[in-house]
Order: structure tokens, then C-alpha cells, then sequence
């Protein structure tokens, strides 16, 4: 499968202290820590009775400062909770990934109980002896490499959160081995690696045999052009998280907030997994001028400027804001229209015109089998953001630049009738869309056939490392380096 991303803007700006005036001090001593993590906690001017305490990990490359300054202290003195910011140490990995696919096959990490997630277990214990802390009011987020860690903590210790938060993340054990951390960054082109909603929430459930209380929500934030980890990590996190808390994969509430899509998937009348995607946005956190609360950059890495402020979003999800004002269901946006200057848009200029897709192949009422490439033709009179691929509503891929294209490996849907959607955006997210009706075969029985199933590109140099080339080099930052092994309460 291709997917052609549009480019990545990150922020990279230098780190400056948060304007606060709560206090940010390391804890020396939490336990054993055998995940030899350092841990660092954020005291609000003014603790709320009985308040909510957050974790929040930095992704690689970053410490406890970066993830101090992507607003997480300024809400904590707005509405009195408390913050745990962990941090990674290079003896564990070179550039301070959280090792959320193990150590080189090794996956203590992974398991409930040992390495870094029972460390960061024992930071909650900690604060919950130090400070006047609602146990039933105890969240987990991070961004990249912290994020795919909040899935590791929302699989191996439901019974310690309430609810997640995943920034640019990963799905629980969608790898346990180095070339697999790079091959899941890349899902895109590893149809291999994606599972079905069972399976996903199968590697959940088995993180806690046994466990029968309640799972915590889950919010998931993805960049739309993140070319670091793609995109398509998104659309399996929704599938693992709706799965394990009982919902299906059709959003029950979608809006456009700001220029960025959310969708919500409830059971009853409670959100349990709420999806941001976050428009243009690369490798990041998304601050600015949010309509419901502003959180303006002062620094840090991998941030971006995109008008919605991630961290607020969150803590509304997760409840902790002391109530909640919801914007427009349409977020202001423009409606498509049928032509050109088909209506206001957002900064105050006209729509150029409504955008438009068709479906070139397959044909409508073919009959498919094997790798099948469906193409589209795009336009928008300002021109496309992107163009989305769903197969029977359910989001696949998408595609950047012309030709839009994305390769459907027929071998994983059912023999039978499905329905292909592609939807275009253009920067204002104002979208069109066009579907058609293919038939799957049953193939030819031959399951050698190498068209059967997507090709794994090699990604690889040397002895079977995967190559930094293709992204910069930048694909690195997610995977561990060393080799250690932690069991439940060994120091470090």
C-alpha cells in the first residue's frame, strides 16, 4: 500500500521555561523503579480537593521540559490538578524513547507489572501517598513514543486510569521487535501489521487476563500529514480501543472544529473513544488559538501552530475542565457549494470553488481479487489537502499528491460486494466525495500468489536494520537501542 504524505512542518523551537506559577520539581524516591525512569511533578498554584492527577510522557529526543510546554501546567493551575511528567534516561535508550515495543524481542516493557510500566505505576502510587489525589480521577497521555507508551498503560493498568489520551501513538503490541517498530511507524505500507478490530482488542484484553472492571476512554490525536508515524496508526487505534470498550467503528457524532475533523464513538450516551485529525499537521502536538481555549506555542519541540490546542482537548475528554462548552457542530466552516466563490471561508476570503473526486478504477460492479490499486482523479479550486480511501465506511488510507491512489490487499475482505468511497479535502476541509460498488472473488486458490497479498518493502541495509533513509532518519526516534531486562521490582 502507498501513501504519498503531504510534507511535515514541525516546530522545533527553543525550549523556554511554561509561564506558570504552580512548581515543577523532580521526586527522588517513588519505589524501585525497575524501569530506572526519573520522574517529575507538577504542584498546581491551587489543588482542587480530591483532584485529578495526569501523566504525560514526552516522545524521543524530548525530556520533562518539552512536555511541560504544550499546556498541560497552565490547565493544571486553571482547574487545580496535578502532573506527573516521567522521563525517559539515555541509559535505557539512546535518545530517550519510552521502549513501548520491548527491548530487541525482549518485551518485559510490555507486561503488566514490569520494566517502565510498573515504574510509572509506582509515580501514580506516589502521588496518590503524597497528595490529596481522586483515584478514580487518574489519566495517561503522551505524545510519539510516549503515546505509543500510553497504549501500553492503558492495556497493562485499567484498573489505575480512567481514561487516555494518545498524541501521534501506536497501538498496544503492534510490535515487539525492532524492524517491527520501524515496519508499524510505516503502517501505511505494512498492510501485514493491521489487524482486525477483534485482534486488536484481543492483545488488550490478554495484557490483564481475567480483568472484568471498567476500561478506560480513550481520545486518539494523528496528524493528517505526519510522516513519521503515519496516519493510518489512527485508524487501528480507533478500531483497538472501540473494539475493547464494546462500540463499532462508525462514528456516532462527527464535527469540524477548526478546520480539524472529530469523530465520536459512544455507547449509550458516553463518548467512549473520541478521533482528532488534526489537518496539514506533521509530527506533532497541535496548540494555538483554540475557539474554546487558546494555548498559544512558547516553546519546545515538535509543536505545531494549527488553532486547536491538543492538551485542553484532552482534558475535556477526560473531564477534569470543570465543565464544557462545545462549539458549533460545523465548527464556522464554509458548506461546500456548487461552484465557484461558493461561500465565505475561514480567514475571510471565498472558497475558490467546491471540490471535486472520481473514482478511475476499479470500475463500478468489477470484480476484484488480489492487490487491487484504486485510483481517483481530485481537484479544488484551492487546491487538495488530501484525498481519503475508505473501504465499506471504514477509513483506509490517504493519499497527498497526485495520482491519488491506494492498494487494497483483497486477501483480508470477505469474498463478496463492498463499497469504495474516496473523499477529498482541500485546506479549508471542505470535502466531496465519490463511491462505487466492486465484487471480491474468492481468488484461484493458489495462496502463493504474490498478488494475493500487499509486498513488504525491504526497508533494510546492511544485516537487516532498517534503513534511516526515506524519513530523514527521523524514523529512529521510536525504536529502543538497548538491550536490558527488567522484572517486577528489581532496581535498575
Amino acid at each position: 500500500m502507498r501513501t504519498t504524505l503531504l510534507a511535515m512542518a514541525i516546530a522545533t523551537i527553543a525550549i523556554t521555561p511554561p509561564a506558570t506559577a504552580g512548581t515543577l520539581e523532580q521526586v527522588t524516591s517513588f519505589g524501585s523503579n525497575p524501569g530506572a525512569l526519573t520522574m517529575w511533578r507538577y504542584r498546581p498554584t491551587t489543588p482542587a480537593p480530591a483532584a485529578p492527577l495526569v501523566l504525560f510522557m514526552h516522545g524521543c529526543s524530548q525530556t520533562h521540559s518539552d512536555a511541560a510546554l504544550v499546556g498541560w501546567t497552565q490547565l493544571a493551575d486553571q482547574y487545580g490538578f496535578y502532573l506527573v511528567f516521567p522521563e525517559q534516561a539515555t541509559g535505557n535508550n539512546p535518545i530517550r524513547c519510552f521502549n513501548w515495543a520491548g527491548e530487541y524481542g525482549d518485551p518485559a516493557n510490555l507486561v503488566r507489572g514490569q520494566g517502565e510500566n510498573l515504574s510509572l505505576k509506582q509515580m501514580v502510587d506516589k502521588m496518590k501517598t503524597d497528595h490529596d489525589i481522586d483515584p478514580a480521577r487518574v489519566y495517561v497521555a503522551g505524545f510519539s513514543a510516549g503515546a505509543a507508551f500510553a497504549s501500553v498503560m492503558l492495556a497493562t493498568w485499567p484498573d489505575v486510569f480512567a481514561a487516555g489520551a494518545v498524541m501521534a501513538g501506536i497501538p498496544y503490541r503492534c510490535a515487539t521487535t525492532v524492524n517491527g517498530a520501524y515496519n508499524c511507524q510505516a503502517l501505511a505500507s505494512h498492510a501485514e501489521l493491521k489487524k482486525t478490530p477483534a485482534e486488536w482488542g484481543d492483545l488488550v484484553r490478554n495484557a490483564y487476563p481475567g480483568y472484568s472492571g471498567a476500561r478506560p476512554r480513550v481520545a486518539i490525536f494523528h496528524g493528517s500529514s505526519d510522516a513519521i508515524v503515519s496516519p493510518d496508526n489512527q485508524i487501528e487505534l480507533v478500531e483497538q480501543w472501540t473494539n475493547v470498550l464494546g462500540a463499532d467503528q462508525t462514528a456516532d457524532e462527527t464535527a469540524t472544529i477548526a478546520g480539524h475533523e472529530r469523530a465520536r464513538h459512544k455507547v449509550g450516551a458516553a463518548t467512549v473513544v473520541e478521533s482528532w485529525r488534526v489537518a496539514a499537521m506533521g509530527h506533532a502536538v497541535s496548540m494555538g488559538a483554540d475557539p474554546d481555549r487558546a494555548c498559544p506555542p512558547t516553546g519546545g519541540t515538535y509543536i505545531e501552530n494549527r488553532g486547536m490546542c491538543a492538551a485542553y482537548r484532552a482534558a475535556l475528554f477526560f473531564g477534569i475542565t470543570g465543565g464544557t462548552v462545545e462549539p458549533p457542530s460545523d465548527g464556522g466552516m464554509p458548506d461546500a457549494g456548487t461552484g465557484p466563490d461558493a461561500g465565505p471561508g475561514p480567514d475571510g476570503g471565498t472558497v475558490p470553488g467546491a471540490p471535486t473526486v472520481t473514482i478511475t478504477a476499479p470500475g463500478d460492479g468489477d470484480e476484484v481479487d488480489g492487490s487491487v490499486t484504486i485510483a481517483a482523479d481530485a481537484s479544488a479550486g484551492d487546491g487538495v489537502a488530501r484525498v481519503e480511501f475508505k473501504v465499506d465506511g471504514v477509513l483506509k488510507g490517504s493519499d497527498g499528491s497526485a495520482p491519488y491512489s491506494y492498494r487494497w490487499p483483497t486477501a483480508n475482505a470477505a469474498a463478496g460486494a463492498h463499497t469504495i468511497e474516496a473523499i477529498v479535502y482541500d485546506r479549508w476541509e471542505v470535502s466531496a466525495s465519490d463511491s462505487i460498488d466492486v465484487m471480491v472473488g474468492d481468488g484461484d486458490g493458489n495462496p502463493d500468489d504474490p498478488t494475493r497479498v500487499d509486498p513488504i518493502p525491504c526497508g533494510c541495509s546492511g544485516g537487516g536494520a532498517a534503513s534511516a533513509t526515506g524519513l530523514g532518519g527521523l524514523v529512529a526516534l521510536l525504536v529502543g537501542f538497548v538491550r536490558r531486562r527488567r522484572v517486577p521490582g528489581s532496581p535498575s
